[in-house]
């Protein structure tokens, strides 16, 4: 009754509704370019909302992570208000009491500033924060400045599949930085996994993302 239950909300909630009409699309319609393009559009959208997204995209988002030794300072990448920011702040404490060095949460306003209650939430040293960065490329810039001011040995911290795009970054910018990774083993039901869901399609295009921006910086001069 479980599964009954869970595989038809996947099929009449989007995305799997929307897969749904895009498959009768293809049955129905008469002329051939209309038939492909809805073929095409429900593969897509069935990929991205399944494991199969994650079987394909993951791979191309994540890099390896470093393995500090010191550090002047942990530059902890903001992530919204979310549990995601929460996680990479518990990364950044870490590696700052073991390494004893200061964190700086690097976010755009508020998000920073959340950030730094959650640090001082665990007794974890913030010396600053930066609100001024709006984007992955604006907290490497950061990065720079901190550097450009004597900071020499700095560990940046975000998330594992986010780690490819800051290191294009960094090779860019000519920046020597260690970064390290925060990422959960998460679990996919051998049955529903293979059903569309919206979990499955936002997970998978947080890796669409990455892939694209690492593109695009490894393509810009």
């Amino acid at each position: 009754m479980f599964y009954i239950y869970k595989i038809l909300k996947s099929l009449l909630f989007p995305p799997g509704i929307v897969i749904l009409f895009l498959v009768w699309i293809f049955l129905e319609a008469e002329k051939r370019h209309i038939r492909l393009l809805s073929l095409i559009l429900s593969i897509l959208l069935y990929t991205l909302s399944t494991h199969w997204g994650y079987i394909l995209l993951k791979p191309l988002s994540y890099s390896y992570h470093d393995f500090p030794e010191k550090c002047d300072a942990v530059v902890v990448f903001g992530a919204g208000i979310s549990d995601e920011s929460i996680s990479r702040m518990l990364k950044g404490c870490e590696i700052s009491r073991k390494l004893n060095c200061p964190v700086i949460p690097s976010g755009y306003k508020v998000e920073s500033r959340f950030m730094k209650k959650v640090g001082m939430f665990m007794d974890c040293e913030v010396s600053m924060i930066d609100t001024s960065s709006r984007n992955t490329y604006e907290n490497v810039l950061f990065v720079k400045k901190l550097m450009d001011k004597g900071k020499r040995n700095l560990v940046i911290v975000s998330s594992d599949y986010h780690i490819r795009r800051i290191k294009t970054l960094l090779r860019k910018s000519d920046l020597d930085v260690s970064v390290v990774g925060v990422g959960f083993e998460k679990y996919h039901d051998p049955i529903l996994r293979w059903f569309p869901s919206y979990g499955a399609f936002y997970e998978n295009m947080k890796y669409l993302n990455e892939i694209i921006g690492t593109l695009i910086f490894s393509l810009k001069i």
